[in-house]
């Protein structure tokens, strides 16, 4: 490499000194003839170096960072999972996929970020630095943003309800019928709103209540029969599967594992 720019500052210089002389070639003429022989002998070197050095270099490099590649992944994983064990959580899987509660994490080396996602690439919530301290910060504040808001189970499954008894009126069904499970997430972002977005809509003052937390409200929902009513939730059909505009992942545990559901309905238990 210092070779090369060896040459190529010679060439550069020599071309320089050449153009200053052909104003005059005739006066210059034998000056002109040693510079541009020169020049070719330099264009030659750095064609043969750039015909066979640069590919050796290359390859040699392209080794050297397929090493640098093994330890970067081993490395990040390892403190990951190092980070996540100091707050008790285990992390899972191999470098460029991971799992960890109910949360998936994508590792890019092209990119040098990582994506995260709710469910197994269920519901993306953004990217962070490939950094194991960033992306467990980025983890703790989605867990925090999902899975720490105010729940009460009553009052969800009574909101719940209202949310399909719209609708159903809506759709002009009855109750007992199945509804979609997105036209009540729909009906919920509605609910859930204030006074102060019903009075003046405006972004600012929007309650945002998105698939993620839905997904989780439905998961931490402990009982489906309450006050004569039965929950019911229909899994997803294929077809059904390939929209998100008819289907909504829910975890079955605290982790990725879980089941696509496409409908909801309410019925009487009397």
């Amino acid at each position: 490499m210092l070779e090369l720019k060896k040459n190529i500052d010679a060439i550069s210089k020599d071309m320089q000194l050449y153009k200053k002389l052909a104003d005059n070639k005739e006066s210059n003429y034998f000056q002109l003839v040693k510079i541009l022989n020169q020049i070719s002998i330099t264009s030659k070197q750095i064609e043969n170096f750039v015909n066979l050095g640069l590919n050796d270099w290359v390859s040699k490099e392209q080794q050297s960072l397929e090493s640098a590649k093994a330890k970067l992944t081993f490395e990040f994983g390892t403190a990951l999972a190092d980070e996540l064990s100091k707050n008790g959580l285990k992390l899972e899987g191999i470098f460029p996929d991971y799992k960890v509660k109910t949360f998936f994490v994508a590792a890019e080396l092209q990119t040098g970020k990582c994506k995260l996602w709710y469910g197994n690439k269920e519901e993306y919530l953004g990217e962070t630095a490939l950094n194991a301290l960033v992306v467990k910060k980025a983890l703790f504040t989605a867990n925090e943003r999902i899975t720490k808001r105010d729940f009460e189970d009553s009052k969800f499954f009574q909101k719940l309800y209202k949310a399909y008894e719209n609708a159903i009126v809506k759709q002009h069904k009855s109750v007992g019928e199945n509804v979609g499970i997105i036209s009540l997430l729909l009906e919920l972002n509605f609910l859930n709103q204030n006074s102060n977005f019903l009075n003046d809509p405006r972004k600012t003052s929007f309650v945002e209540y998105p698939r993620e937390f839905f997904s989780y409200d439905l998961f931490r929902l402990k009982g489906r029969q309450k006050d004569n009513l039965t929950l019911n939730l229909s899994i997803a059909t294929r077809e059904q599967n390939r929209s998100r505009n008819t289907y909504l992942w829910v975890p079955s545990d605290d982790s990725i594992h879980g089941n696509v559901y496409s409908q909801i309905a309410f019925r009487r238990t009397n």
